[in-house]
């Protein structure tokens, strides 16, 4: 039997809590409050389209569609991040 999950949110984003491995990481958050997180594999000098596109390329894994204009990005805090969060 599977278990299906509902998709609550995904997140791209700059993970600098160890110096010596900055670098992009994903985070998939789901309705029972599971979190599935590791590295993305993803340029050190990523555009706001690039992280905006990571997060859909996410999504996709997951077998949803959204759409860039679903995909809230800011290249300004913490390194930068991207961010779709589900109704």
């Amino acid at each position: 039997m599977t278990t299906t999950r509902t998709l609550t949110s995904l997140r791209i984003y700059w993970d600098s809590q160890n110096p010596n491995n900055e670098g992009w990481a994903y985070s998939v958050g789901y309705e029972d409050d599971h979190e599935d997180t590791g590295p993305w594999d993803m340029r050190d000098d990523a555009t706001a389209d690039d992280v905006r596109s990571a997060v859909i390329e996410l999504a996709w894994q997951h077998d949803m569609r959204i759409e860039s204009h679903d995909v809230h990005v800011d290249m300004h805090t913490d390194g930068g991040f991207g961010t779709w969060i589900g109704d």
